[in-house]
């Protein structure tokens, strides 16, 4: 018993952890990176964000789900 406790609980845990570092990837990172690519001069407006949003979707389902 003990044991599936414990197993739930690792897994809510981890579920958590990954639901919160894809949140932050997903819709806190494009902002940072529109802010520092604005500061370097190279910013190429709200296509270049979705284009990020994409790649970076495809390389976590590559992670994630070997796609």
């Amino acid at each position: 018993m003990a044991i599936l406790a414990l197993y739930y609980f690792t897994n809510i845990h981890l579920g958590l952890y990954l639901g919160v570092f894809f949140a932050f990837s997903f819709i806190y990172w494009p902002i940072i990176d529109k802010k520092r690519l604005k500061a370097l001069g190279i910013y190429k407006g709200e296509g270049y964000l979705k284009f990020t949003f994409i790649t970076r979707f495809k390389h976590y389902s590559k992670i994630m789900f070997g796609v």
